[in-house]
């Protein structure tokens, strides 16, 4: 037994991840913390992309016009765009960057799968790839209503 009592919830790691969350919450708001986790996955998602085989299966016409490359810096700067518009409260302009390429995916996707149906070419999962792509625009759309607390907007 130690000789001075410990707090366990003091020295969990866990709180102090809370702690730093909600310190995060406190400066940008709700909606500024989940512009800058979207911002961050998508900016993970471009780099990834970078990297990535440039005949991706399901983008379809997409990846013929533009380079891969050029897509993924486009989901890069769409990412640290979105970051940056957090970070100095500008949260609608924030999530209508980030809603873009999610849409410009879903269209891909679509046309993808409407290509499949019409011809035979492309993907046939293409579809599930569409649903996805505008779940994620409908959850920013989402959160990018939410009302902040504590803050009133006067006619």
């Amino acid at each position: 037994m130690p000789p001075f009592p410990l707090k366990a919830s003091r020295y969990a790691p866990h709180t102090r991840t809370r702690d730093a969350m909600s310190g995060t919450v406190q400066r940008l708001g709700r909606r500024g913390t989940a512009l800058i986790l979207f911002a961050v996955i998508f900016t993970i998602y471009g780099l990834a992309l970078a990297g990535s085989d440039p005949k991706r299966p399901g983008l379809g016409a997409l990846a013929e016009v533009i380079p891969v490359r050029a897509l993924a810096g486009l989901w890069v700067v769409a990412g640290l765009s979105g970051a940056v518009c957090a970070l100095v409260r500008r949260t609608g302009v924030g999530f209508g960057v980030l809603m873009f390429m999610p849409l410009v995916w879903t269209a891909s996707y679509g046309f993808t799968f409407l290509a499949w149906l019409t011809t035979g070419e492309g993907q046939s999962l293409a579809w599930a790839g569409a649903l996805v792509w505008l779940q994620i625009v409908a959850v920013l759309v989402l959160i990018a209503g939410w009302p902040e607390p504590g803050v009133t907007h006067e006619a």
